[in-house]
């Protein structure tokens, strides 16, 4: 640590508030003295133990702000790190800004242990409702079907069933507008926070709902929150996660780091905030501007959209009808759950695995672990309909299924909205990662609304067609998606850029 120009890093940057320069020159020099006398280098390990709260209050608290290390027992350890923070901020400024005015501390991998709370925990419950959203229709959709079982007193039409399963995502491509708005006006957390309102309105609507008009109601519902959602987190996420961890931060979409009721680190956000303010005043003209925020703008957009014709979306929303219609060897609802199994215990490693083998290769490696596993799919489904008998291999479907959901959940899945929220500058971040959004969610609503047509032309030609779009995925990711791990936001621009 270079505590010579302390006062100045405070002064030039604000980053600690309430720290009386003159008095931190002192403590520095008494410091300084300190360690010198007892040999001892200046390095973080020796200022714990030297740096006290009632006797150098201003250089304690300066380290607690600048690095998020809880020096005493009133330290911050219910505090997200300061330290990231403030490598995120400095990240995105000028170079030669950064280098001659960053004198206090240059910190590199750095590991800061904190402690979950309640709060955070709570807060990933955001995601988990948004998840559920999709599955919700495959569960529910046969029991609407069934006259004992539909709270309509009637059976459900296909056409009813498909509007009640595709106003998720048709909500979702208005979502994003609204909430990115407000994203944009009130900030990321209250924003976030808001979208627990229209998530709670409209489950109590499908709860106690008894009419056809309501489900549509709470589902368009429903599907706004979740296109607010996927298009605030990665953004919020690719914003204050430091390079080495986006990629983990990302896949889990995680927004633990939202809701803390300790306020400590509120002032240490101001300059980043400022900085980024001014950053954010971008159009959707100057999308178009940009070779880089072109070339931004095809890849996540072809990502999802390629996201979307894997068949994904068939396969959330209508699995276990799927399940009827190809006869596998176990009930649907059990072939549901295995599905609905795999995905979740894929969930713990997909993090590890993007930010180890990077987006790329986990891109194309995904794609061709559905191409595997739609093609034998499709040909079972092709056999059986001919007549020819497939008991001794019926155990394939499930187990197609399951491999494309383990290869998706580790790659396509979560890749192309991580991208969506490294690819794009702040300036323009959230309107593009809107249009995006709503681009994705508009195919997604198309291929979920006319499921039936999908039924008519085959679900074997079907997957053959969702292995064919997935081989177009493998060649987007080789010979056109740029690599992104371990690279700052500015670096990733002046690939773009190139």
């Amino acid at each position: 640590l270079n505590l010579d120009k302390a006062d100045e890093f405070v002064a030039n940057y604000k980053v600690a508030f309430d720290i009386d320069i003159p008095t931190l020159q002192a403590e520095v020099l008494v410091t300084r003295n300190l360690l010198k006398n007892k040999g001892l280098e200046i390095r973080l390990d020796n200022l714990k133990g030297q740096v006290k709260n009632d006797l150098t209050p201003n250089l304690h608290k300066l380290l607690q702000v600048a690095m998020g290390l809880p020096i005493s027992s009133a330290g911050c350890e219910r505090s997200f790190s300061a330290m990231r923070r403030l490598k995120t901020w400095l990240r995105n400024i000028r170079v030669q800004d950064r280098c001659s005015n960053l004198s206090l501390l240059y910190i590199e991998n750095t590991l800061v242990k904190q402690k979950l709370s309640a709060e955070q925990v709570l807060s990933d419950i955001l995601m988990l409702i948004s998840g559920t959203s999709f599955s919700w229709s495959s569960a529910v959709l046969p029991k609407l079907l069934n006259n004992t079982t539909s709270p309509f007193g009637r059976n459900l039409s296909t056409d009813e069933a498909t509007w009640i399963s595709s106003l998720v995502p048709l909500g979702a491509a208005i979502g994003p507008f609204i909430f990115g708005y407000m994203a944009d006006n009130i900030g990321r957390k209250l924003t976030l926070l808001s979208l627990g309102v229209p998530f709670l309105a409209s489950h109590l609507i499908l709860a106690f709902g008894e009419v056809v008009e309501l489900y549509y109601a709470a589902r368009f519902i429903i599907g706004l929150s979740v296109g607010g959602t996927f298009t605030i987190m990665p953004n919020y996420a690719g914003e204050i996660a430091d390079k080495s961890v986006r990629g983990v931060l990302g896949s889990t979409l995680s927004v633990a780091v939202c809701g803390d009721k300790n306020g400590d680190t509120e002032k240490e956000l101001i300059e980043i905030q400022s900085k980024m303010k001014e950053e954010r005043k971008g159009t959707t003209f100057d999308i178009i501007k940009s070779k880089g925020l072109i070339k931004a703008f095809v890849i996540s957009t072809g990502l999802l959209i390629i996201q979307q014709f894997t068949g994904i979306s068939l396969i959330l929303y209508y699995n276990q009808l799927i399940f009827q219609e190809i006869g596998a060897s176990l009930p649907p609802e059990i072939c549901s759950i295995i599905v609905g199994a795999v995905q979740f215990i894929s969930s713990f490693t997909t993090p590890f695995i993007i930010d180890r083998l990077g987006r790329k290769i986990t891109l194309m490696a995904s794609a061709i672990g559905m191409i595997i596993s739609e093609v034998p799919l499709g040909i079972y489904i092709y056999l059986k309909s001919e007549g020819m008998n497939m008991e001794s291999v019926s155990f394939l479907p499930i187990l197609a299924l399951t491999v494309f959901i383990l290869v998706y959940n580790s790659g396509f899945g979560p890749l192309p909205w991580i991208m969506l929220g490294e690819v794009f500058p702040s300036k323009v971040k959230v309107i593009a990662s809107s249009v995006v959004s709503c681009i994705s969610w508009s195919v997604s609503f198309l291929l979920t609304k006319y499921f039936e047509s999908f039924l008519n032309f085959g679900l074997a030609q079907s997957f053959w067609l969702f292995a064919c779009c997935c081989l177009l995925g493998l060649l987007f990711s080789k010979f056109y998606v740029v690599e992104t791990k371990g690279k700052s936001l500015q670096e990733i621009q002046d690939i773009l850029n190139n």
